[in-house]
This record gives structure tokens, C-alpha cells and sequence, in this order.
């Protein structure tokens, strides 16, 4: 192969090996390996791009095999994969409506390319659930915050692989921020270690608020939204 054609083809390194593997073994095997060698390379470039995903695909990821490009309708249980779209309505704090881009869906039976999104490794104050619980206080700083960072924006959700009450539950990035990590620096999010113990960031980010007592940290003693929901009232 041509240098010329090495270049169009974009994948230098496995050109230059399939091209040595025809010189030193049988050409016929040596052209099966080489195919072979060049599907993982084009693997290799879409891992690489995978924050920047086609519109109308997703990109799974799972712990035991290289991510790969799906088609829509492939998701199983436990996948982890990115999804563009846009936030059509921001419900509370940490739960949002999003649009997938391009006409793209997860399951067989979503509505539309409608998904119902749990922000993961967070937890914001709880609104008003009737019969169970009045609103939390600092929920309305929490859910309007979220409305103008994320409402009518197009953004990029990590999810994580899990579903909880038929919610997805993920990370969202806009223009180059993660709104999970903004509620936390903002005081408005409490980070959910139970769910998201390693990830040290919310730690930093929480203790930060903390000593700054911005957002629900300049209340005397906050209430953590997973006790706020088994009564506790301060």
C-alpha cells in the first residue's frame, strides 16, 4: 500500500502491519488478518470519540469488552453508553425530560425518544410529594438552577447503566460542564456516596460548599433528602 493510501485510510498503524504480514505469510491469510486489524483500529477511533457520539446512535460500554458503536434498540441492562439530546423540561433538581437527538431511542417501547433521566451520584432537596412529604427547603433553588443550566439545551448524558423507577440514571454535560457536579459546588446537592463512593470529586466539591455555607450549607443543620423522605424534619 501506498503511503498516499495509508494516509486516506486514516489508520497508519494497521495499514503499515497488514502490509508487512502480505510480505511475510501466505497473502490470502495475511489479507483475512489484516481485515481484522483494521475493524479493531476503526473500534479504537470510535472509543476515542466517544463524548462526541453520532447523534443517532449510541455508544455502549461495558467492564469486560471494548465499547463498540449500537444500534438504537440495543440496550441491555447494565450497559453504560453516551446519548446526545436536548432537555425538554427539567422536573426537579435531579430528574429531567431529554429529546435524543436524530430520532434516536433506547428501548422498544419509550415514547418518542423521551427518557426520563435520574441524575446519578447526587441527591438535591425533595419537592412536594402529596400524602407523603412537603417540599424540601432549598428545593426550588435547586430546580431552577437545573431549569437554566439544562432547559432547552442540547446536551451529553454518561448513563450509567442503571434504571430506578423507570428512570435512567446518568450524568449530564453541558457546554463542557457536568450539572451534577455544578449542583454540588453550588450547594444545592447533596453527593450520594452510597451510590458513587469513588468518585472523590463530589467529596472535594461538597466539603468546598460546605466551608463557603453557599445554598443549603448556610442553613443551621440541612437535611439530607434521603432522611427528609423517611420523616426526618431537622
Amino acid at each position: 500500500m501506498s503511503a498516499s493510501a495509508v494516509r486516506e485510510n486514516g489508520h497508519a498503524g494497521a495499514s503499515f502491519v497488514a502490509d508487512d504480514l502480505r510480505e511475510r505469510v501466505n497473502p490470502r491469510l495475511a489479507a483475512s488478518h489484516s481485515d481484522q486489524i483494521r475493524a479493531s483500529a476503526h473500534r479504537s477511533v470510535c472509543c476515542a470519540d466517544l463524548p462526541q457520539a453520532s447523534n443517532s446512535t449510541l455508544v455502549s460500554k461495558r467492564s469486560h469488552e471494548m465499547p463498540v458503536e449500537r444500534r438504537p434498540f440495543d440496550y441491555q441492562p447494565g450497559d453504560e453508553f453516551f446519548a446526545n439530546g436536548t432537555v425538554l423540561k427539567v422536573k426537579d433538581g435531579d430528574t429531567l425530560i431529554l429529546k435524543l437527538s436524530m430520532g434516536a431511542r433506547i428501548l422498544d417501547n419509550d415514547d418518542d425518544g423521551l427518557v426520563d433521566l435520574r441524575f446519578s451520584a447526587i441527591d438535591t432537596p425533595e419537592s412536594a410529594y402529596t400524602g407523603l412529604w412537603p417540599e424540601q427547603p432549598f428545593a426550588k433553588e435547586a430546580r431552577d438552577f437545573a431549569r437554566t443550566m439544562l432547559e432547552g439545551k442540547v446536551v451529553t448524558a454518561r448513563m450509567k447503566g442503571d434504571l430506578t423507577y423507570g428512570r435512567f440514571v446518568g450524568e449530564v454535560f453541558v457546554e463542557g460542564r457536568s450539572a451534577n457536579r455544578e449542583l454540588v459546588r453550588a450547594g444545592l446537592a447533596w453527593w450520594y456516596k452510597s451510590y458513587e463512593k469513588h468518585d472523590l470529586d463530589y467529596e472535594r466539591l461538597e466539603l468546598g460548599a460546605r466551608a463557603a455555607k453557599v445554598g443549603l450549607w448556610s442553613a443551621p443543620n440541612p437535611v439530607p433528602p434521603w432522611r427528609w423522605r423517611q420523616g426526618v424534619r431537622g
